[in-house]
């Protein structure tokens, strides 16, 4: 949390220097308490999403596509786009995951948002055991523990992914 308050407990102290002392003081607590209690913007995992951001033509379009691992299951596409939505030093970009997935699947980005979020938990928990690929049993095993905000934030249980043969597997970084 200190991260994600640095830069607001720094313009306050300022403000105590440039301000009457007891009116600095409770600019420096007002924000330091605003910090600790209140969700952080930064943090996406600490946000509650809105819930059935999937309109009725959102899930038609996603049901369409159907579960499994292959490259053109709901699953699949959600693994590419999210195999270009990464960086080691940027980390996840919801921007970049969002525009892939609306083209590929006609979703809105509101509906897409949920797996982005689904993206963003994978990628900050799930890297070593999805490092051989998306759809091997340790990835799912890990990505899977976030199925139930996605469902909350879609509205609906979107197709899920099932575990591939070694033959067909790829590699999700």
């Amino acid at each position: 949390r200190f991260s994600t308050c640095a830069p607001f407990i720094v313009a306050a102290t300022v403000a105590v220097a440039m301000a009457p002392f007891t009116n600095g003081l409770l600019v420096v607590f007002r924000l330091v308490l605003l910090c600790i209690l209140a969700p952080s913007a930064v943090d996406g995992t600490r946000i509650k999403p809105a819930l059935q951001q999937c309109t009725a033509e959102d899930q038609v379009a996603i049901q369409r596509q159907g579960p499994g691992s292959a490259a053109d299951s709901f699953p699949g596409l959600t693994a590419e786009c999210g195999k270009s939505s990464w960086s080691v030093f940027g980390g996840w970009k919801h921007d970049k995951f969002n525009a892939c997935l609306t083209r590929k699947v006609g979703i809105s980005s509101g509906c897409s948002q949920c797996f982005s979020r689904a993206g963003e938990y994978s990628f900050k928990n799930c890297k070593a055991a999805c490092l051989r690929s998306w759809c091997s049993e340790k990835c799912l095993s890990c990505s899977e523990k976030f199925f139930p905000q996605v469902t909350e934030c879609a509205g609906f249980e979107a197709p899920e992914p099932s575990v591939c043969d070694k033959a067909s597997a790829t590699s999700a970084v």
